[in-house]
């Protein structure tokens, strides 16, 4: 079964082809072809493709709770690093929004803070994993040194 967050991959694959088939029903969505309506589900598409690998992360019943620990500090590294892309208009992480071609740099400002934002909500969803680093630290060390 289709995961739902591929909904929005799909969607915009076969936007063009949705656009043609609404047009011949009469029924033109102008969005379909308002190029800063395509970017903004472009970066919606690829933002929550980077969300999804996290979840199938955070979901794994194989992990102990410090691995996905890892994956939560190694996603907000990776956060930091694909807002400083944004801002330079280094697209290479964004698949989706880079098949588009050139992007407007208001578009990227916004799409940066947007990612920006996003390192807040984690702080906030994820201040319990925070409290506990130092259990994890030396559940670790425990693991990695000891006998």
């Amino acid at each position: 079964m289709a995961e739902s967050w591929k909904c929005f991959e799909a969607f915009f694959a076969l936007r063009e082809e949705i656009d043609s088939f609404m047009k011949i029903k009469n029924k033109e969505v102008l969005q379909l072809t308002d190029f800063t309506f395509l970017c903004n589900l472009a970066f919606l598409t690829d933002v929550t493709d980077h969300l999804n690998a996290l979840n199938l992360k955070l979901r794994d019943r194989k992990q102990v709770i410090t691995q996905k620990y890892d994956s939560v500090k190694s996603f907000k590294v990776k956060r930091t690093f694909w807002e400083k892309q944004l801002t330079a208009g280094n697209l290479v992480h964004c698949s989706t929004l880079n098949s588009l071609g050139k992007v407007e740099p208001e578009c990227l400002k916004e799409y940066a803070d947007i990612i920006s934002n996003l390192h807040k909500q984690f702080d906030v969803l994820f201040k319990d994993f925070k409290a506990f680093e130092p259990h994890f630290q030396l559940f670790f060390h425990t693991i990695c040194c000891g006998n």
